[in-house]
């Protein structure tokens, strides 16, 4: 059972500094400051202590105050507070004061961080927290979870992060998917900031979702994934939000990209598909009634099984204010051939700086950069970063 220490120091930094590192929580009790006066609370326990935090704009100070972890909530109130003398505070007064700082975990690519891996870090964290992972290369794969926000490509002093210059990357080995989204995680779940690579399965090799899963997925570099189906992505039955993200260089029979099936409905929004490969669908593949939506994103450069491909009469994708460009033998094929247009889509060479290396950000004169009614097209980091 996860406990909590709690003593006056941390909560009077927390307030100053935000999220505190390590997962203590220190208010220290009984106004003489002395370490017997300290205690240690599991979720549900309640106790009634004499308080005083100082520090604060009015110094705080109450005899007799009740004080309840709750760890639905993530907090520590404190209620039917006495008067404790000059200064002293009541009741809902100081509800507000005392509540639980959410932790940020530190990944180091050396093991050396909170915890050896990403992965192990994701399940020990609680909802609310955050994991900030070292620029590095990382051989494993991740399961996402609820209300746990994964942040990569910090430098070495976690300042400050550049998918270029500090890239994390999840290198799967060809052995697995790289990142999985398997329990019908929200848009609490989110993956920001990562090249992931490497992956090889039946389906999704570089992310999977399954079970109405609607993670939010930002900033990415998806490339050089291999699957059946959906060498950068499959998504089963499930709703992701993909926002900034190059997928590029995947490959599958269906859906070199992107395959969605059971229903699916990812919003894609400012995405870049270049260079992919699959026999159907070489960019993104739906059937089962699945319904994508895109926008702002460049399809491009896929060399076979079309760019977009729906399977069947009860799938179809929605394609607003984006450039398909060079997708043979077509950009739109399948059952049901023209997607549904809500606003007017455009072909017009993307200006991709170099493809043959993998380099799909667009040139400084790129039409991309601002198409009249739409705005910026296409990932804003859309280089390869990393081996």
């Amino acid at each position: 059972m996860k406990k909590l220490f709690i003593s006056m120091f941390a909560v009077v930094f927390a307030l100053a500094a935000g999220p505190v590192m390590a997962q203590t929580y220190e208010v220290d009790f009984g106004q003489d400051g002395g370490p017997d006066t300290s205690h240690t609370m599991s979720p549900g326990d309640t106790v009634v202590v004499d308080l005083s935090v100082t520090g604060l704009p009015e110094n705080l100070v109450s005899d007799g105050c009740v004080m309840t972890y709750d760890t639905s909530l993530l907090s520590l109130t404190a209620v039917d507070v006495t008067d404790g003398g000059a200064g002293g505070v009541k009741g809902d007064d100081i509800t507000d004061i005392i509540t639980i700082k959410n932790r940020n975990w530190y990944v180091r690519a050396d093991s050396t961080g909170d915890m050896p891996t990403i992965d192990q870090t994701i399940r020990e964290a609680m909802p609310g927290d955050t994991v900030l992972v070292e620029g590095g290369t990382y051989n494993e794969h991740l399961v996402l979870r609820n209300g746990v926000v994964v942040l990569g490509s910090w430098d070495g002093d976690f300042k400050k992060r550049d998918l270029v210059d500090t890239p994390s990357i999840i290198d799967a080995t060809g052995h697995h998917s790289g990142v999985r989204v398997m329990f019908g995680e929200d848009s609490t779940a989110v993956l920001d900031g990562f090249v992931i690579t490497g992956g090889a399965g039946k389906s999704g090799a570089g992310i999977a979702l399954t079970n109405s899963s609607s993670p939010v997925l930002r900033n990415l570099i998806i490339h050089s994934n291999s699957a059946t189906y959906g060498g950068a992505m499959s998504c089963r039955s499930s709703s992701p939000r993909i926002e900034d993200v190059l997928i590029a260089g995947n490959r599958a029979n269906s859906g070199g990209g992107i395959f969605c099936s059971s229903g699916a409905s990812p919003h894609l929004c400012n995405v870049t598909l270049a260079g992919n490969q699959a026999g159907h669908g070489s960019a993104i593949y739906a059937s089962e009634g699945s319904s994508p939506y895109v926008e702002n994103s460049i399809i491009a450069d896929h060399q076979q099984g079309y760019g977009v491909f729906t399977a069947d009469g009860s799938s179809c994708i929605s394609l607003s204010c984006c450039n398909l460009w060079s997708n043979q033998p077509d950009d739109v094929g399948g059952s049901a051939k023209e997607p549904v247009v809500l606003k007017d889509n455009i072909s017009e060479d993307p200006g991709f700086v170099d493809p043959s290396n993998m380099d799909y950000s667009v040139s400084a004169d790129s039409p991309m950069l601002a198409v009249e009614g739409c705005g910026r097209i296409g990932a804003k980091q859309a280089k390869v970063a990393g081996p």
